[in-house]
C-alpha cells in the first residue's frame, strides 16, 4: 500500500495534466484502501481484547482525522510560499520513511490458518441494517473522497 502511496504521490508532484492527476488520485485511493485495511487488520490481531481494541483503533481514525484537519491548511501554506510540488515532496518523503519503518520494525510472522464459519456474504448483503450503515458510510466519506 505504501508503495502506491508513493507513486502517487510522486504523480500529483509532477504532474502536467489533468488526466495524469486523475491517475495519481485513483492510485492513491487503491494505495490508501491497502494501507488502511493491513493496518486496520494488524491492530486487531495485535489487540485481542474489545476494549484495548477499540482503544487502538480510536487513536489509529483519531490520527486519520488529525490528517484531514491540518493537511489542507498545511498544504495550501507550503503551496503559497515553497511551490505546487512541495506538500506532495514532503508527503512522499514521508511515505518513504514509512516504508523504511515498516521493513526494519514489522517482521513477518506466519499466519495460523482460523477456521471460522461467518455469515456468507449474500446473506450480509440483504440485511437491511447493513445495507443501512454501508450507505451512510459511503454517503459521509464522499467529502473526504472529494480531497
Amino acid at each position: 500500500g505504501f508503495c502506491i502511496m508513493f507513486v502517487s504521490t510522486i504523480m500529483f508532484a509532477f504532474s502536467g495534466s489533468y488526466a495524469l492527476l486523475f491517475v495519481a488520485r485513483s492510485l492513491q485511493g487503491v494505495g490508501s484502501s491497502c494501507s488502511s485495511v493491513a493496518g486496520m487488520g494488524m491492530l486487531a490481531s495485535v489487540y485481542t481484547d474489545d476494549e484495548e481494541r477499540g482503544n487502538a483503533m480510536g487513536i489509529a481514525l483519531g490520527g486519520l482525522a488529525m490528517g484531514v484537519l491540518v493537511g489542507p491548511p498545511f498544504g495550501s501554506i507550503m503551496y503559497e510560499f515553497v511551490g505546487k510540488s512541495s506538500p506532495f515532496l514532503v508527503l512522499a518523503a514521508l511515505a518513504l520513511f514509512d516504508g523504511a519503518v515498516q521493513l526494519f520494525v514489522l517482521q513477518p510472522s506466519r499466519a495460523q490458518a482460523e477456521s471460522q464459519k461467518g455469515t456468507p456474504l449474500l446473506t450480509l448483503m440483504k440485511d437491511p441494517y447493513i445495507i443501512i450503515a454501508a450507505g451512510s458510510i459511503c454517503f459521509a466519506n464522499m467529502a473526504i473522497a472529494m480531497l
